[in-house]
C-alpha cells in the first residue's frame, strides 16, 4: 500500500471511497472455430534437427502445437521451460528440480512430451515468428473486440529482438505496433489508447476506451539466434462495469473458519459476489452470453464462464495517484475472479459469483508426477508447472539468502492420483506440512511455511486506542473469544477384543519398541550449569541407520550419569552443503526425522575419502541438546568425562526374568 494511502486511514476522520469493478473477455475463450496460421513449414522444423531422416513426420506438431498459443488459462507469467537443444549445442542454465526455493532468474526445465499438460509454441532454431490468430476465416464470421492483446514469449528460450503485432479490423483496414526492443521478461502485451496501440509491460492503464472489432491478428517477431516460444497471442476487451453495481460482497478466505483448531494447514479460497444493474426499457443489457450470436453488442455487459471479474475500491484523497476531473484517488485491487455462476431477472437485475484462481485448480485434474526425494516446496512447484499455472510464490525463512526453514520436510515418494484435482493435491500437502495458502489482490497463489508464519515478528497494521502522535485511533470496538475446542485434546484408541475362542481373540496391548544405548562423557559437565549451558558430548557406538558414525536412536529422550537424569530434545548434526568448495561443515540441531532427510538433501553425498566412514559429509556429532537438568526429581551434579569411551570397553550382562 502506498505511503500516501496507509496515511489517510491513520489520519483522516472522513474517506471518500467507490466500489468498482472490471470484467474482461479473452475472445479466444468466446469465439468458436477461430484458426492458428503460420508461413513456418514442416521442412522448417525438421531441416533443424541433427540426424533427422527425410520423410519421417515433424514431432514439433504434437510437442509443441500451434494451437496452444489460443488455449484458456494460459499461463500468466512466463517461466516453464520445456527442454530443447539449439543445433548450436547452447546448454541451459538451470538448477536441480528438487530445491526448497527455486531462483527466479534460472529456467524451471521439464521435458515435453505428447501427453503433457501445458504446451506452447517454438519457432524453428534461428527462424523469425510469423503466426496468425484469425477470428473471421472461412468457417467463422464473427469478428473479435479488442482494446487489448495479450503477447507472452517463454522468457527462458531467446526472447525477439523485435516485434511487430498487426492489427485487422472488420473493415479491413489495419494497425500496426512495432517494438524495436526485446519484450521485457517475455510479455509484449498492447493497450488500445482510443487512437493507437501502446505498450506498458505488466501495468494495465487506468481506463479502457471503447474497443475495436477485428479479423486477425498477426505476430512477426526477429530471432536473434535460438528458439523462441509463444505462449499465448489473445485479443481482449476491457469493460468498466463499476457504474452498474449494486452492491459488492467479497469474502477473502471463504473455506477458513474462526473455529478452526489448527492456526496453519488451510488453503482457502477468496469469493466475489456482484449484484448488477444496468436499466434499458427496449432490451435487457446484461446477458447471458451466446456463442451462435452474430455479432458482440459493445453497450451490453456478457456474463460467460470464467469471464474475468477485477473488483477495486477507489480511495479519494489529495495525493492519490490517479486524476479524475478534479478529484484524485487510488486504486486498490481486491484480486481477479473467475465468474462461475449467476442469474438474471425479467427485470435486468443480476447476481454473479466468482471464485479467484482456485477455480482453475479445482477443475483441473492432477497430471502423471512420480517424484522421488523431493521437498514439499518443489512437489508442489513442479504439480503447478506442469499445468501451466505459475503465478505462485513460496515464503519461507531464509537466513542470509539461504533456506533456514525446518517446516519444509523431504517427501520420500509422491505421486498424483489421477481423479484428484491439483487443488485436493495441494489441500493434503499443506495440511499434512501446516502450510498455509491464499491468492493475495494480485492474482498470485501464496504459500506461507509454518516457520515463516511463526517467526514473523512485525506488525502489518497498527491498531491504537488513543492518539498515537499524528495517528488517529481506529479501534472502534474489541471483543476476545475463547475458543474451547482449541485447548482440548484429541485422544485416538483402538478397544480391546477379548474372546474365548482362540481363533478371534486379539492383543489388548502392544507394546511400543524401545532402545536402550550406552557411551562415555566425553566433556566435564558442571553441577550449577543450567540446561542452555550444559555441553553434552557422548561416545556412542550403538548402530545408526542415517551414517556409519553412531548416535542414539531417538531424538529425544533421557540419559542416566551417575544419579542425575539429563533429558534432551534434539541431536548435533553437521553436513557439508551441497554448493561448498571447502568441506567445511555445518553445524545443525535435528529434532526429527524430517530434518533428517531435509539436511541429508541439502549436503554432498557420500564420503569425503571413500575409505574412511567417519568422513562421511553427513553425520552426528555426539552432541546433545539439553532440555532439563535434574528431570524425573533427580539433582543436578558434577560429572567428570570417562576414561571409557567407546562401547567395546563396557561389559555387558544379560537379565532373564524368572
Amino acid at each position: 500500500m502506498p505511503t500516501n494511502l496507509e496515511n489517510v486511514f491513520y489520519n483522516d476522520t472522513t474517506i471518500k471511497t467507490q466500489v468498482g469493478a472490471t470484467i474482461e473477455y479473452n475472445m479466444n475463450s468466446l469465439i468458436d472455430n477461430l484458426t492458428v496460421t503460420s508461413t513456418i513449414t514442416d521442412t522448417n522444423y525438421t531441416n533443424k534437427i541433427v540426424g533427422w531422416k527425410t520423410g519421417k513426420p515433424n514431432p514439433f506438431k504434437k510437442l509443441f502445437p500451434i494451437d496452444s498459443v489460443i488455449k484458456p488459462f494460459r499461463p500468466i507469467v512466463p517461466g516453464v521451460n520445456y527442454y530443447i537443444v539449439p543445433a548450436n549445442g547452447t546448454t541451459l542454465n538451470f538448477y536441480s528440480p528438487k530445491r526448497v526455493i527455486y531462483p527466479t532468474d534460472k529456467a524451471r526445465v521439464y521435458y515435453p512430451g505428447v501427453t503433457t499438460s501445458y504446451k506452447y509454441w517454438v519457432t524453428p532454431d534461428d527462424s523469425n515468428v510469423n503466426l496468425s490468430v484469425n477470428y473471421v476465416n472461412s468457417v467463422s464470421t464473427k469478428s473479435a473486440l479488442a482494446n487489448k492483446i495479450v503477447i507472452l514469449f517463454e522468457k527462458f528460450h531467446v526472447l525477439p529482438s523485435s516485434y511487430t503485432v498487426l492489427i485487422t479490423k472488420s473493415d479491413n483496414s489495419t494497425m500496426t505496433f512495432t517494438s524495436a526492443s526485446s519484450p521485457t521478461a517475455g510479455n509484449a502485451t498492447i493497450y488500445y489508447n482510443g487512437t493507437t496501440w501502446t505498450n506498458t509491460a505488466w501495468a494495465e492503464p487506468a481506463s479502457y476506451p471503447t474497443p475495436i472489432s477485428i479479423k486477425s491478428i498477426t505476430l512477426t517477431a526477429v530471432n536473434p539466434g535460438g528458439i523462441i516460444g509463444v505462449i499465448e497471442v489473445s485479443a481482449r476487451w476491457v469493460k468498466d462495469i463499476s457504474s452498474d453495481i449494486v452492491s459488492l460482497d467479497i469474502q477473502k478466505e471463504s473455506s477458513s473458519s474462526n473455529t478452526d483448531i489448527l492456526p496453519v494447514g488451510n488453503v482457502t479460497a477468496n469469493t466475489v459476489s456482484l449484484v448488477l444493474s444496468k436499466y434499458n426499457q427496449s432490451s435487457l443489457q446484461i446477458e447471458s452470453y451466446n456463442r451462435s450470436s452474430a455479432s458482440f453488442d459493445q453497450s451490453k455487459i456478457y456474463i460467460a464462464k470464467n469471464v474475468e471479474v477485477k473488483p477495486h475500491f477507489k480511495i479519494y484523497h489529495t495525493n492519490g495517484a490517479i486524476t479524475s476531473g478534479s478529484d484524485k484517488y487510488d486504486k486498490v485491487e481486491q484480486g481477479t475472479y473467475y465468474a462461475d455462476s449467476w442469474s438474471i431477472s425479467d427485470y435486468g437485475d443480476t447476481t454473479v459469483s466468482a471464485l479467484d484462481g482456485s477455480k482453475y485448480l479445482m477443475e483441473t485434474l492432477c497430471p502423471d508426477l512420480l517424484l522421488e526425494s523431493y521437498p514439499v516446496t518443489a512437489i508442489v512447484r513442479s504439480l503447478l508447472d506442469t499445468i501451466g499455472f505459475t503465478n505462485y510464490n513460496f515464503n519461507v525463512v531464509l537466513t542470509d539468502g539461504k533456506v533456514t526453514d525446518t517446516s519444509i520436510p523431504i517427501i520420500n515418494y509422491w505421486w498424483t492420483s489421477p481423479e484428484n484435482t491439483v487443488w485436493q493435491a495441494i489441500q493434503d500437502l499443506c495440511r499434512d506440512i501446516q502450510m498455509n495458502a491464499i491468492f493475495d489482490e494480485s492474482n498470485v497463489l501464496q504459500f506461507y511455511s509454518r516457520d515463516y508464519m511463526y517467526n514473523r515478528t512485525t506488525a502489518d497494521w497498527n491498531f491504537y486506542h488513543v492518539a498515537e502522535g499524528s495517528a488517529l485511533p481506529n479501534i472502534i470496538d474489541f471483543s476476545k473469544e475463547e475458543i474451547a475446542s482449541a485447548n482440548q485434546v484429541k485422544v485416538l484408541w483402538s478397544t480391546p477384543i477379548t474372546s474365548n475362542y482362540s481363533g478371534s481373540s486379539g492383543k489388548l496391548w502392544n507394546s511400543p519398541p524401545t532402545y536402550l544405548a550406552a557411551g562415555g562423557l566425553k566433556s566435564t559437565i558442571a553441577a550449577e550449569s543450567v540446561a542452555a549451558d550444559t555441553v553434552l558430548v557422548l561416545d556412542i557406538t550403538s548402530p545408526d541407520s542415517y551414517s556409519p558414525i553412531q548416535t542414539l536412536f531417538n531424538f529425544n529422550g533421557y540419559l542416566l550419569i551417575d544419579s542425575e537424569i539429563i533429558e534432551y530434545d534434539a541431536i548435533q548434526y553437521q553436513y557439508v552443503p551441497r554448493e561448498s568448495t571447502t568441506n567445511i561443515p555445518t553445524a545443525v540441531w535435528i529434532e526429527n526425522e524430517s530434518d533428517i532427510n531435509k539436511y541429508k538433501y541439502l549436503s554432498k553425498p557420500g564420503y569425503e575419502n571413500t575409505t574412511k566412514p567417519e568422513t562421511s559429509y553427513f553425520k552426528p556429532t555426539g552432541r546433545y541438546r539439553v532440555k532439563t537438568r535434574g528431570a524425573l526429581g533427580t539433582k543436578p551434579a558434577f560429572h567428570s568425562a570417562s576414561a571409557l569411551t567407546t562401547l567395546s570397553q563396557w561389559a555387558g550382562r544379560e537379565v532373564v526374568w524368572a
